[in-house]
């Protein structure tokens, strides 16, 4: 509790610079790509998944290059695949586990002076809050079910098997560290190529040992890593007597 606390403090004072560095103007836009999420089980690493994310931005002007703040919320997929091959299926079967995550995040951002190929290279650290609106602990209990009716397992059902959509955590918080090249456009427009990996610093799903009869806990924790397309505009504010 004490940790989320500090964390909303940490978000509301960046919401509130980033309102007061605000005044003369603001860039702002979208941002999606390619997202590959991996997933931490009980120490254990699983198969990455595939998928996207897209988020929309606002970012404080910085035309001295001395650093700017911004925030964002988006869309971000969370999750990981796991194969296995079944002793009466012909062919590997994979399940994959997805959460579909509403993010927000703020944080700080710092472009370097020297170009690389037309493009300045930028590096960016934010903190962020993430909500899970949807998930497929469903079908992925079902599809277990499945496996279990048609194997038999000599020492005893695996624990991993036991997934409950009861132990999924809506609420999540982490970090993010990454960094780009944004390149040169028009005085209102330009783009961006951008990488980050975002650590979440809970657990997405928390099982604790003997809530369900005879399993052991079981503890998933999200690390993904985003590739971006960055859609940049400026909002210019002018002032006239």
């Amino acid at each position: 509790m004490a940790k989320i606390k500090i964390v909303l403090a940490l978000v509301i004072c960046l919401c509130i610079s980033l309102s007061l560095s605000a005044q003369n103007g603001y860039h702002f836009g979208t941002k999606g790509g390619l997202t590959i999420g991996s997933q931490n089980w009980n120490g254990g690493e699983r198969s990455p998944l595939f998928s996207y994310h897209i988020a929309g931005f606002v970012e404080t002007l910085d035309p001295n290059l001395r650093g700017s703040l911004f925030a964002q919320l988006g869309l971000h997929n969370r999750g990981s695949s796991l194969g296995f091959r079944g002793l009466n299926f012909g062919n590997n079967n994979r399940s994959s586990y997805r959460f579909r995550n509403i993010s927000f995040q703020v944080g700080a951002k710092k472009v370097l002076e020297t170009a690389v190929i037309g493009a300045r290279p930028y590096y960016f650290v934010t903190i962020r809050g993430e909500y899970t609106i949807s998930n497929n602990m469903r079908e992925i209990q079902d599809f277990n079910t499945r496996f279990l009716n048609n194997n038999t397992f000599p020492n005893g059902i695996p624990a991993n098997f036991i997934i409950e959509a009861a132990f999924v955590n809506p609420w999540l918080y982490g970090i993010g560290i990454g960094g780009g090249f944004q390149f040169e456009g028009s005085d209102y427009f330009n783009t961006a190529l951008e990488f980050s990996i975002n650590p979440d610093l809970n657990f997405q799903y928390n099982r604790l040992p003997g809530q369900i009869q005879g399993t052991d806990a079981l503890q998933i924790r999200n690390v993904s890593f985003e590739v971006s397309l960055v859609f940049r505009f400026l909002r210019e504010i002018i002032y006239t007597d």
